[in-house]
């Protein structure tokens, strides 16, 4: 009886042990590298993902909302910048390794980029001033949703550095949304 339960513990606690040494993205919640596709949907939601260019958070919403949030970083966060260009008050760095953001966005997509010279970077995300669902965050190329909130993700700069190279993002008009869907375009 005692080796029956040894056999089932043991591999148990491998697993586990397993999971807390590999990226996130194997743990089940993301693998960050590549866009995720960027459209407004019937509630709030966060777009993240890292390339060649470094990491992207995007939001949109088809209402008025207060986007805010904190994202740390486990190296030094540089070339910190609105997605449209320059750095606006409700976007700045508390330190050298924290983004703090704060800003109200309606019917269309907002955001920043950065890079960091670490290889995590920990998002904890509010809408309204409430923590957003996983289901509200697309993250990487294939949209997929963090298990959690906060959540941490992956991608050592010299993987990115790897990716090839990458058209600088920009964020999506619901105007243009609306106009593509009449077109009968996706």
């Amino acid at each position: 009886m005692k080796r029956n339960i040894g056999r089932t513990l043991a591999p148990a606690l491998l697993g586990i042990l397993l999971i807390a040494g590999v990226p996130v993205w194997a743990q089940g919640i993301s693998n960050p590298i590549g866009q995720p596709s960027i459209v407004v949907r019937s509630e709030p939601s966060y777009h993240i993902w890292a390339d060649q260019g470094g990491w992207h958070v995007r939001w949109t919403t088809p209402y008025a909302g207060v986007f805010s949030g904190t994202i740390t970083s486990d190296g030094e966060v540089r070339d910190l910048r609105r997605a449209a260009g320059g750095t606006p008050a409700w976007l700045s760095r508390f330190g050298t390794q924290r983004i703090i953001f704060g800003t109200v966005t309606a019917g269309r997509s907002e955001g920043f980029d950065f890079q960091t010279t670490g290889s995590t970077v920990t998002f904890s995300l509010l809408v309204n001033g409430f923590q957003v669902r996983p289901w509200q965050v697309f993250v990487g190329r294939a949209s997929q949703h963090p298990a959690g909130m906060p959540f941490t993700a992956s991608a050592s700069p010299a993987v990115l550095a790897q990716q090839g190279g990458s058209e600088r993002p920009r964020g999506v008009d619901i105007r243009e949304i609306n106009e593509r869907q009449r077109e009968g375009s996706p």
